[in-house]
């Protein structure tokens, strides 16, 4: 079974992107074994902490998984230029494992509002449709705002309905939708339909 592991900024990042590596896994037909490894603290942490994995990856060949997933917010530097930071730390990693990055622009919390038809099989109630602003905490308080409006208290912002939410994603829409996620959903079917062969 193809072992995944999602290196993450923070839990918004595992609890999201996990869940989404699982559902396109799933989508696929395929059965995969995923696992999380996260920093906390902020971009900044991530990156020396991901800088250390990623040097005790090339030294331990033989407990590295079939696919790397990176996860980290754009944070209103746009996906591209976060990417560019990240590859100079992923480079010793190039022909030794395949790597995914999943850079929502602007954050993650924002995914989970997307598809208001999602929000609403899970939770009873939908909500509008978010526009792309950067604004530090402006998805945390919107997804807050979105689960409290259908009278369930949002123990984590709200994070904690990750998984059924993503399950509840109509994905084909959605890719065409949001750029971020859909470059993130792209890479994932490429990548495990490798593992597949």
């Amino acid at each position: 079974m193809p072992e995944v592991l999602l290196f993450g900024e923070d839990y918004g990042h595992e609890a999201v992107v996990k869940a989404v590596i699982e559902r396109v896994a799933d989508d696929l037909g395929m059965n995969i074994c995923a696992k999380v490894r996260s920093s906390r603290g902020g971009y900044g942490t991530m990156q020396a902490e991901l800088a250390t994995f990623v040097r005790d990856l090339v030294r331990q060949p033989a407990g590295r998984p079939d696919l790397l997933v990176l996860a980290t917010d754009a944070n209103c530097v746009g996906r591209r230029k976060r990417e560019e930071q990240l590859l100079p730390i992923l480079e010793p990693l190039t022909g030794l494992l395949p790597t995914v990055m999943a850079i929502p622009d602007p954050h993650i919390e924002r995914w989970l509002l997307i598809d208001s038809h999602a929000l609403k099989a899970v939770l009873g109630r939908g909500c509008s449709a978010p526009v792309t602003k950067c604004q530090r905490g402006l998805y945390k308080d919107l997804l807050a705002k979105a689960i409290s409006a259908t009278g369930v208290r949002p123990l984590i912002g709200g994070i904690e309905h990750a998984e059924e939410i993503v399950n509840a994603m109509d994905i084909p829409r959605l890719r065409l939708a949001e750029e971020s996620f859909g470059r993130l959903i792209g890479d994932l079917e490429r990548e495990l339909r490798k593992l597949q062969d």
